[in-house]
């Protein structure tokens, strides 16, 4: 089981929007924020087993491949 700390950077499994660690919100479980398309933060729990490391700047982190066809079509 992964630990995250304030600040870190993860997306949901297999790829998820990234998100930043706001704390820790139980014992296995992380509040997360986001922006949505229209630049509303957004903030959710997950339980750290939904959750992976995540790097913003890189387009290929998407492990399922949604991402390069969503850039493809739309």
């Amino acid at each position: 089981m992964a630990a995250f700390k304030p600040g870190e950077n993860v997306k949901l499994k297999p790829c998820g929007p990234v998100m930043k660690v706001e704390r820790q919100s139980g014992e296995n479980t992380y509040f997360c924020v986001w922006q949505n398309r229209d630049g509303k933060t957004i903030g959710n729990d997950f339980a750290v087993d939904l959750l992976a490391p995540a790097d913003p700047a890189d387009p290929a982190d998407c492990t399922c491949g949604l991402k390069g066809w969503l850039r493809r079509w739309f």
